[in-house]
């Protein structure tokens, strides 16, 4: 196996960078015209883009309008990727479509979608160096073909530009603990910042460099002088992009999970994550003890980073951990990728003990490190084969293997996301048609308020008063939803008069239909 700490060849590296994007825009491209509706945090998002939007017009006495400042101060969530989707709605125009819910939503997943495609970037290089370019290419083939991070980074979510910022983060640090220079370091923490902006765990990404530069200060191997240097090139560049934000909201996040998290053991709040909660995720019993919610948090965080990994990547990581410990052990490069796989693994368990959660998009930073060891496993697995079979070439059966990962998971990559979720459109399409203005929507789910355009900079409306007609979105095959709100909407599409307007899919009977919107007279 090759290896070089080289950055790039025009050619060779070019024709490798050229197929990767290749792939990734195909991937990209089809998951995005495919998706029906988004995912529900996407809707939360896409709001908080369009209040940002809108912070930014010109002031208008008789209509006045919060300023840029006010909107980050107010959001839960941090500002980079709101601010991405303000900017491909302008260049694409989607702000002033004809249907401006659908506009956003789809601006959200075009910011992330681009994101993820360049991401083939600083997961290429992240390989290159360390192991070589075709364990580079391979690494950055095997991520953009994962069903989980090809989804996530498809849908209006933040994870594609987020993992954009850790990855040119982990690239800078691996060039940096490798050549010594302190503009990488810096480069390192600018992207940290950078990351931070997208998503409050950011921050950890500098724990990886941050541990391997004072492991080379015990190694001897840097001075404490020219270590501290190091240091404050990571903590500049990260504060020069994070300390901003820092001062407007004046802590470190604004996210009610974040807040919890660092409360200590035993203070965390009641409120649990399920409103715009991940799809799929592994939830523990509320009622487990101390020790019965760490067993299951070993369980389910192993049991979601093996379906983040696509099961076949994340076995063919841990070996190739185990396997090439020796021989890259003294590579301080390696160490930054082991160091934010234990930081991402840590992180994971402790969400899981302390909120009872965890879901298959928190793993996609492991997943991403998993495809760099998996592919430095390739070529020494086929050495492993070719001497059990001489007559077959290395390359061929590195070919082989990468061949059977990558097809393995493209079918699962490519299935249309939120197919069942059809519905939740055409019911906001037809509230928007067939509701006065003046009526309640109650959605417990959120989707078709916010395509009946209810919903644009604000979130539903559920204090208790009603007015005299309130319409009802419920679907019928989730009784265990832990959605808050769905038993209060199912109580209120009980009341006596109330009638089943429309129902999906059309051709069903009401009573055999999947969703259904109740007209509710709440006043004689």
């Amino acid at each position: 196996m090759s290896r070089t700490g080289g950055w790039v060849r025009a050619t060779p590296d070019g024709w490798r960078l050229a197929t990767l994007t290749a792939v990734a825009v195909g991937i990209h491209l089809w998951l995005v015209t495919q998706t029906v509706v988004p995912a529900r945090d996407g809707v939360v998002l896409a709001r908080l883009s369009y209040r940002l939007d809108q912070s930014f017009r010109p002031p208008d006495r008789d209509a006045p309008r919060e300023s840029p400042l006010d909107v980050v101060r107010s959001s839960e969530h941090p500002p980079g990727y709101p601010l991405a989707v303000c900017a491909v709605a302008r260049v694409t125009g989607l702000r002033g479509g004809p249907s401006v819910p659908e506009g956003y939503l789809l601006a959200a997943q075009i910011a992330n979608a681009v994101a993820g495609v360049l991401l083939v970037f600083p997961c290429y290089l992240i390989g290159r160096q360390l192991f070589g370019p075709n364990v580079g290419f391979a690494a950055a083939l095997l991520f953009q073909v994962l069903p989980v991070p090809a989804r996530v980074t498809s849908d209006a979510l933040t994870e594609g530009l987020f993992l954009l910022a850790v990855a040119t983060s982990l690239a800078a640090a691996v060039r940096g603990v490798r050549t010594q220079r302190p503009v990488w370091y810096l480069v390192c923490g600018l992207a940290t910042g950078a990351s931070y902006l997208v998503r409050p765990e950011g921050l950890l990404v500098a724990a990886a460099p941050l541990a391997v530069i004072v492991g080379t200060v015990f190694a001897r191997r840097l001075s404490v002088g020219s270590a501290a240097v190091r240091v404050a090139a990571v903590v500049v560049g990260v504060a020069a992009v994070a300390g901003p934000y820092m001062g407007v909201i004046k802590q470190l996040t604004n996210k009610p999970t974040g807040v919890d998290l660092q409360r200590p053991l035993g203070a965390e709040t009641a409120r649990q994550p399920v409103h715009a909660g991940p799809l799929f995720a592994a939830w523990a019993d509320p009622n487990q003890s101390g020790g019965e919610r760490v067993a299951w948090a070993v369980t389910a965080v192993t049991a979601e980073t093996t379906k983040g990994t696509h099961y076949g990547v994340g076995v063919f990581a841990v070996v190739g951990v185990l396997v090439l410990w020796r021989r890259f052990g003294r590579d301080p490069g390696w160490w930054v990728l082991v160091a934010m796989a234990a930081v991402g693994l840590t992180l994971l368990m402790y969400l899981a003990v302390r909120r009872g959660y965890v879901s298959e998009r928190h793993t996609v930073v492991v997943a991403l490190l998993a495809c760099q060891f998996a592919a430095a496993l390739l070529p020494v697995a086929a050495g492993w084969v070719g001497r059990v079979l001489p007559t077959v070439k290395p390359r061929v059966t590195t070919l082989t293997l990468t061949a059977v990962l990558v097809l393995s998971a493209v079918p699962f990559a490519v299935k249309p996301p939120h197919r069942t979720r059809e519905g939740h459109k055409e019911a906001g399409r037809w509230l928007a048609a067939h509701s006065d203005p003046a009526d309640r929507i109650i959605d417990p789910y959120t989707w078709a308020e916010w395509y009946a355009g209810r919903t644009f900079d604000r979130a539903g409306d559920w204090t208790p008063d009603l007015p005299p007609t309130t319409y009802v979105v419920l679907e019928t095959a989730n009784p265990e939803s832990p959605l808050p709100q769905l038993e209060w909407a199912r109580v209120v599409a009980e009341r006596p008069g109330a009638t089943v307007e429309w129902h999906w899919p059309p051709a069903a009977s009401p009573a055999e239909a999947k969703l259904r919107v109740v007209k509710v007279p709440t006043r004689p």
